[in-house]
């Protein structure tokens, strides 16, 4: 399929980032550790692994280009190269790779030091990171260790690997991953060269969508829907249950505008059953996609290791939902305030142009920003482990006041 990155050259509006790493293999110039910041879904993980891709290719075309046909190029294709390792969060002994499942998970799943120097106990589905270190690489020029998310590091792990970053064997370099880089060490922080990738413009993402065999409209759509960030667009694109949820969600946030209290209460109860849906189709897109790639590696299997790890409870589960969905709606407001600005060019949703146009001749900004803000404090409130119910049934009495007649004039 075109559009998907063989090259660090072909990272999509993230010149400046792969221009560094371009011209550290051009110029024989790699350094020992890296990290890698940015906001998510902007490429940082493409990123990491292209680079010890060509870090490792023996036929380069070009300095820093992979041939993607020699015996490193086509393991690291296959994704059994055996000097490129993903170091991922552990949960229940197993690595946590899916960005949605680790949400999920987010306080259980670490990088520990089991994963970094050993621990007979409790054993990491790969050898511990310093002793592979120290071992001569045979199998291509680089041993690359990639830690992805970085910030989820226990103290204990990250304490192990100080000294290797500061000078870990010749052949080993190490690429740290975060898009929370504050939540780090500073000692490790220090002893890396950081690279920064930054939110890219639609235009280019619809670009990248178009070449992936989106048509135009719906990558346009989605593009705008991604708030600069390519892998977002792509998991849009290949998972269209979200844009019927996105509708569901802007359907609710209509309804407060003309809701009752007791209507109003009455949406909580939606709200959850949205979320519901839309945890249940996440979870099915887990599991297929983790019973694809199984198939691939060791033939049919009944249940795969990562879903059957996270029959989690509807708890978790909504706390991570919920949010996302309250989020959808707290868009759709902010298109209307964009409505009422005269700027429908800026709009998130731009299929509902027409709709936010009428609704902003009816509502007023300040009625919209509270409400915005209510949403947002219900958000940090649920994923703080506030009872979910009850914050819900409190945003939406707040919201019921905010969106009374008398406060919604579109002055």
């Amino acid at each position: 399929m075109t559009g998907i990155p063989r090259n660090l050259s072909d990272l999509v509006g993230q010149e400046a980032p792969a221009g560094i790493l371009r011209a550290a293999v051009r110029d024989d110039r790699v350094a020992h550790a890296y990290l890698f910041v940015g906001p998510d879904g902007v490429g940082k993980l493409t990123a990491a692994l292209l680079f010890a891709k060509t870090l490792n290719c023996e036929n380069r075309p070009a300095p820093d280009r992979a041939c993607g046909a020699c015996k490193s190029c086509v393991r690291f294709e296959h994704g059994n190269h055996p000097q490129i390792w993903r170091i991922a969060p552990m949960y229940r002994r197993q690595p946590i790779t899916d960005p949605r499942l680790l949400g999920l998970v987010e306080d259980q799943a670490w990088i520990t030091i089991a994963q970094t120097r050993g621990d007979e106990r409790n054993r990491p589905p790969h050898p511990p990171v310093l002793h592979e270190a120290m071992l001569k690489p045979v199998f291509s020029p680089y041993k690359v260790f990639i830690f992805e998310p970085a910030d989820r590091m226990t103290e204990e792990a990250a304490d192990s690997l100080l000294y290797t970053l500061e000078e870990p064997p010749a052949g080993t370099v190490f690429i740290l991953v975060s898009s929370r880089p504050a939540a780090m060490r500073e000692t490790v922080v220090s002893r890396c060269e950081q690279v920064r990738f930054h939110m890219v413009a639609p235009q280019r993402i619809e670009d990248l969508l178009r070449a992936r065999g989106v048509d135009e409209d719906r990558a346009r759509l989605i593009a705008g829907l991604a708030d600069g960030r390519p892998g977002r667009a792509i998991a849009t694109a290949e998972r269209p249950y979200l844009l019927d949820v996105r509708a569901e969600a802007i359907a609710l946030a209509e309804e407060l505008f003309s809701a009752s209290l007791q209507a109003a209460l009455a949406l909580s109860s939606r709200t959850q059953e949205v979320a519901q849906r839309l945890w249940e189709l996440e979870f099915e897109a887990i599991v297929e996609q983790e019973r694809e790639e199984e198939q691939e590696s060791a033939g049919d299997v009944e249940e795969t290791a990562e879903a059957e790890k996270m029959r989690i409870s509807r708890t978790r589960a909504m706390r991570r939902a919920v949010p996302q969905l309250l989020d959808m709606m707290a868009a759709w407001l902010r298109d209307v305030m964009v409505a009422k600005s005269g700027r429908p060019e800026l709009m998130i949703n731009r299929d509902y142009q027409q709709q936010a146009q009428r609704r902003a001749a009816q509502v007023s900004y300040q009625a919209l920003r509270r409400a915005i803000d209510a949403m947002t404090r219900t958000e940090a409130y649920i994923r703080g482990y506030v009872n979910l119910a009850s914050a819900l049934e409190a945003m939406y009495v707040e919201l019921a006041d905010i969106f009374a007649p008398a406060h919604t004039t579109a002055a």
